[in-house]
């Protein structure tokens, strides 16, 4: 079957934010998301806006559902990372419990995940009650949204994306059943039906318990009014052009350069100091290889030239200690630092096994082997 975490694996983010001098998210989430890929870009937190849902309810009658059968749905481009495997296994627990009630997937779906959701619903002896409907005009939608009664939105992995559906459930008042994952944590509590995350079976058995819960009108009524309470104050959509504006002219005033500038820049700054420095200059490609500190992160200099260590402090934000033998090394607190640059062409086994142990558990080691064609040794 396809890749399905290559996406996740590999989002191919950072290139094209390095390019920019600011972005634009839509939760605190995605704020931190964009912090890992290019911690100099300033980011601006505006959540996604929603349009009040303002047309006339469509009866049921018109869409072809029943008044009387309890209506889930999910809406949305559907793959696995949707989850809509976990939502079949705990609709049909719901049936097996009595329930009139009907699941439709509402939009399109990616090839390989459609046949996966076809041979479920075959599993469970339950095709007569679930309805695959592939996509919808946008007025199409927007009636079966307003004509639901629950709205599903699941996501893992989750990657720091918001959701179009989720935000036009929520204008419709609609009752939502969602995960503390990512974005969705920020929803508000009165807003939301939490399904807990776990293992597939742990998840199941928790939305099966909320479709229970959520067969009581005044349940979902209750949900629905906090949602739409929410809408008005937090996502309007004047409120969120105000914002946008506001983001533009900041990076207008304050952020003149890309991070990807910036560090060209500097690593050109360096590059020259390091031509100037007695000994083997510092590769270029080992400037690039250190990424701006993040707070107060800490780097260890082993033999690296003092004009490029004020450099380092300088330009890229970093604590620098400089150390120029092995036993200075082995007294440094263990996980001290999230880099160490040795630039030492032959640096015995015992000086590596010394410097990565006073690296974080996520800390990078260059070496500089500019005498060597292989170039910087990441490890």
């Amino acid at each position: 079957p396809p890749l399905q975490s290559e996406p996740f694996l590999f989002d191919c983010v950072a290139p094209l934010l390095g390019r920019h001098r600011g972005a634009i998210v839509h939760s605190m989430f995605a704020r931190d998301v964009v912090a890992t890929r290019e911690p100099a870009l300033p980011s601006y937190v505006i959540p996604h806006f929603a349009i009040p849902d303002g047309q006339t309810p469509v009866p049921r009658e018109a869409l072809g559902l029943d008044p009387s059968e309890l209506v889930i749905a999910h809406f949305g481009y559907l793959t696995l990372p949707k989850r809509p495997v976990v939502v079949l296994e705990a609709f049909a627990r719901l049936l097996n419990d009595g329930a009139r009630a009907r699941l439709i997937f509402a939009g399109a779906a990616e090839t390989h995940t459609l046949g996966i959701v076809r041979t479920a619903i075959d599993r469970l002896g339950i095709a007569d009650r679930v309805e695959i409907t592939g996509y919808l005009p946008e007025k199409r939608m927007q009636a079966l949204i307003s004509a639901t009664d629950i709205v599903v939105s699941l996501r893992w992995p989750h990657v720091g994306e918001s959701s179009g559906t989720v935000v036009r459930a929520l204008a419709a008042g609609r009752a939502l059943v969602t995960q503390r994952i990512g974005s969705w944590a920020e929803l508000p509590d009165d807003a939301i039906a939490e399904v807990q995350v776990g293992t597939d079976d742990h998840e199941i058995a928790s939305m099966h318990r909320t479709f229970r819960l959520l067969q009581d009108p005044g349940r979902r009524s209750r949900l629905g009014a906090a949602a739409r309470d929410f809408v008005r104050s937090s996502l309007d959509p004047d409120l969120y052009a105000r914002r946008v504006v506001e983001a533009a002219r900041d990076v207008l005033a304050h952020h003149n350069s890309s991070p990807r500038m910036l560090r060209e820049q500097a690593c050109q700054r360096m590059g020259h100091l390091g031509e100037r420095t007695a000994g083997t200059p510092l590769n270029s490609s080992v400037l690039n290889a250190i990424r701006p500190a993040v707070g107060s992160e800490r780097l260890l200099a082993v033999h690296v030239p003092m004009t490029i260590v004020d450099a380092l402090t300088r330009d890229w934000g970093y604590e620098v200690t400089s150390a120029g033998d092995l036993e200075e090394i082995r007294v440094l607190p263990a996980g001290r630092f999230s880099v160490a640059l040795c630039c030492d062409t032959a640096l015995p086994s015992a000086w590596l096994a010394a410097l990565n142990g006073t690296l974080s558990a996520t800390g990078l080691l260059i070496v500089d082997t500019t005498a060597s064609a292989s170039g910087p040794i990441r490890l």
